[in-house]
């Protein structure tokens, strides 16, 4: 479902010098989408220019608010492509013909080079499932740390390394689950519990939980 609703209405430019005093950066945002399996694109559009190359682009302030706004969220992705139309006001420029320059998730760069248009991009993306794994660190009152074990057995709760096959949990609600289960055990309250989510080079801490974030379910 498109929310825009005039295309007249689009084309009218905003003013915002007067809010230039309250701020760092501002800059607008081409194109926002969510998908219908929920991926999110974050769409930056140029004209094909010797000036708009990948690195000045994805090194710019205005990349930077983008990134910000995906948040290392694994469902978000930064897409930016180029265009050769003519700069008209009256002339829209065809989106599923632009040429994919840049793809980047959670800061990572993904490779484009198989995408021939924007629109195959898109159809990839939107097709594209969510493969996401998390696992806990348990920090205690005295600053060991360990990995929790989603299914204990035999009352081991936790492991001093690492092990996929007992520490993955599969989904983000898995695991805080599991984090509220174990708030509910006097023992743990002092307890914090860090959330994170694997990722293909680096993981990604999702949050860091304490018996606050709990303690009014109990």
């Amino acid at each position: 479902m498109s929310l825009i609703r005039s295309l007249e209405a689009l084309k009218q430019p905003l003013d915002f010098t007067r809010f230039s005093r309250y701020c760092k950066d501002m800059s607008d945002i081409d194109s926002m989408l969510r998908l219908t399996n929920e991926n999110r694109i974050l769409l930056e559009v140029k004209k094909e220019t010797n000036n708009h190359i990948v690195d000045k682009i994805i090194n710019s302030n205005q990349w930077q608010i983008l990134r910000e706004l995906a948040n290392n969220r694994s469902n978000y992705y930064l897409l930016y492509v180029t265009h050769n139309q003519i700069i008209n006001a009256n002339q829209a420029i065809d989106l599923a013909e632009c040429k994919v320059k840049y793809l980047e998730n959670c800061g990572i760069s993904l490779d484009v080079s198989d995408f021939e248009d924007t629109l195959s991009c898109i159809h990839y993306l939107a097709f594209k499932k969510l493969e996401e794994k998390y696992y806990i660190v348990i920090k205690y009152k005295n600053g060991e740390m360990k990995y929790a074990i989603r299914k204990p057995v035999a009352k081991k709760w936790y492991l001093d390394n690492y092990v996929s096959i007992s520490c993955d949990f599969n989904s983000y609600d898995e695991a805080y689950k599991y984090i509220q289960t174990r708030y509910k055990k006097y023992i743990n309250v002092e307890n914090q519990y860090l959330l994170f989510r694997k990722n293909t080079k680096i993981d990604v801490l999702e949050k860091t939980f304490t018996f606050e974030d709990f303690k009014y379910m109990f």
